[in-house]
């Protein structure tokens, strides 16, 4: 399975052997533990695959540090809009309070622009 899967190489450099290995962008078969009943199957644009999703939270001020501020588990088949509420969670604690939120377009929806506008209110 390793061999399907991974390309090995050697490189000679200064008579010392350096090994690299390269993953194949697509694998003949994909190995997952069937009781792990939290892998499904996700599908976004044309591209599909079993497992699940982290949406990864960081700031992003041009000209500064920027850092992660939340990795959000998600199942794979779950909408990317369904998770606004938990993108937010925490930011108070952590002393941020931003003025937008950037995502791709898997993330808007009618209820989520409701929901900040809701927000901004309050």
């Amino acid at each position: 399975m390793f061999r399907e899967n991974v390309v090995i190489t050697e490189k000679e450099i200064d008579r010392k052997v350096f090994i690299q290995a390269e993953e194949i962008q697509r694998p003949e078969q994909t190995i997952f533990d069937p009781r792990d009943l939290s892998l499904r199957l996700g599908k976004k644009a044309n591209k599909g695959w079993v497992g699940s999703k982290c949406h990864v939270v960081e700031t992003a001020q041009k000209g500064k540090v920027n850092f992660i501020t939340n990795m959000i588990y998600q199942q794979a088949q779950a909408h990317d809009c369904n998770i606004h509420a938990k993108l937010r969670e925490g930011n108070e604690y952590r002393g941020l309070e931003p003025e937008k939120m950037y995502g791709d377009i898997s993330y808007i929806n009618g209820g989520a622009i409701c929901e900040y506008r809701n927000t901004d209110r309050n």
